[in-house]
């Protein structure tokens, strides 16, 4: 009886000096310790068990006071809100592996909170994807004043539902379309476009698919037309035919000679007028623009035109024609070219035409199997130049007129004369032969 007193008699001394109890071992209890048990490496603590229909009795209880719950095998901590399970240990949200890589440890149908804001509402959420489909995490950001589910990349201030760099110059909008790139503002399609299409810029930011090559096309009538460039385009692909130039006339004298009493005329048979120039190429144009267009007929004093009002132009001569320039020995046309070129055109390819070809003028001297002879010239039409990459020049007939018969000279010219063909469209210079002005020019838009 003594030895039992003796010993509440230390444990209340304990207590007392101390305020901590320790229970196995020798020495003082930890410093930090209220009470402090020793094992001796093999025993440990029981806790109060219950079931839980007694945890659910208990709900009166003292926060902070902690069960065991034999119902499910789990300890139970008495928080606010009421009994609260105490969780199993869970590896790291994320950890490094033996490659020194960051890698995700959630298991699927997991879910983490990221980091709280000012009044204790997750930022945050990762979500790794249904059971079955583990490590696909998903990431949805939360608890944002102007975006309530936003992620800003690189920035301190949230400007779109996703947006990266300081300023946002990458932004996606809450329907997952790309609103701004490169600092950009775009808009994009709402639908998808056709196999081979791509998107066109506007110039504004507005984006729509078009097919890879144009999809219109409209051919200029003669004389001048405008064309008001169509919403939503802002390429257009334009192709320029000038006019050819007019062959000289079949029957421009050039001399006159006296023999035996008798008077002989010799004409020039005619030059070809030249062919018209070429130009082509895609120039940049804003929608709404009224573009001029100027379509030539033949004849070296018409020329092609395209221009826009802030003065941007492009200008081909018309093929010159051959009789302006007629000397005794006939003069082909020049080929038409392109004069002037500014602007949005600056950069258009362009050709020259074709020259027309001169008069031939050939003496035969012919002998007969009877012995007989006779002299002849052979006067061949001079061919209208052609367009460039195009073989449209009116071809030039012939003349043949006979000089001697035998030796002896003719009382009368006798000819005979083959007609050559017309110039052909567009822009092929007329022939020698012709009295008729080249073909006319043809302007064609592709958009």
């Amino acid at each position: 009886m003594k030895s039992i007193l003796l010993s509440v008699a230390s444990f209340v001394f304990a207590v007392t000096v101390y305020g901590q109890v320790k229970i196995g071992g020798t020495g003082l209890p930890d410093a930090s310790a209220v009470l402090h048990l020793e094992s001796g490496g093999n025993k440990g603590l029981l806790l109060p068990t219950v079931t839980a229909a007694g945890l659910a009795a208990m709900n009166a209880s003292p926060k902070g006071l902690i069960v065991f719950n034999s119902s499910d095998s789990a300890l139970y901590i008495k928080r606010d809100t009421g009994w609260v399970q105490l969780a199993a240990y869970t590896a790291p949200l994320w950890e490094r592996n033996s490659f020194g890589d960051m890698v995700n440890t959630m298991q699927g149908g997991q879910k983490k909170d990221v980091g709280v804001n000012s009044i204790g509402i997750p930022r945050a959420s990762l979500d790794v994807g249904p059971s079955g489909y583990p490590n696909e995490p998903s990431l949805k950001v939360t608890g944002q004043a102007i975006f309530p589910d936003s992620l800003a990349i690189g920035a301190s201030t949230v400007v779109a539902p996703f947006s990266v760099g300081s300023t946002g110059s990458f932004r996606i909008n809450n329907a997952g379309n790309i609103t701004k790139l490169n600092n950009v503002p775009l808009s994009f399609p709402a639908s998808q476009g056709t196999a081979g299409s791509m998107l066109t810029n506007d110039g504004t930011g507005n984006l729509a698919w078009r097919n890879e090559g144009f999809e219109n096309m409209r051919v200029f009538a003669l004389g001048t037309s405008t064309f008001t460039v169509p919403a939503g385009v802002t390429k257009i692909r334009v192709e320029i035919y000038s006019g050819g130039g007019k062959g000289s006339p079949a029957m421009n004298l050039l001399q006159s000679s006296v023999s035996g009493g008798v008077t002989y005329t010799d004409y020039s048979l005619g030059s070809g007028g030249g062919g018209g120039g070429y130009a082509e190429g895609s120039v940049n144009v804003v929608p709404g623009t009224i573009m001029t267009v100027i379509v030539p007929s033949g004849g070296q004093d018409n020329f092609a035109k395209i221009s826009i009002p802030a003065g941007d132009q492009i200008i081909i001569t018309n093929g010159h024609d051959a009789y302006k320039a007629a000397t005794l020995n006939g003069s082909e046309g020049e080929g038409g070219k392109v004069t002037v070129q500014t602007g949005i055109f600056a950069n258009c390819s362009w050709f020259q035409g074709n020259p027309g070809l001169p008069n031939i003028n050939t003496l035969f001297n012919t002998s007969l199997v009877n012995n007989s002879s006779y002299d002849y010239t052979f006067l061949t039409f001079g061919n209208g130049g052609s367009s460039p990459f195009l073989n449209n020049g009116g071809r030039g007939g012939f003349r043949q007129t006979l000089t001697s018969f035998n030796g002896i000279t003719p009382t009368a010219v006798t000819t005979y004369t083959v007609r050559g063909t017309e110039a052909g469209y567009p822009g092929g210079g007329g022939s020698g032969q012709s009295v008729s002005n080249g073909a006319p020019g043809k302007v064609v838009f592709y958009y």
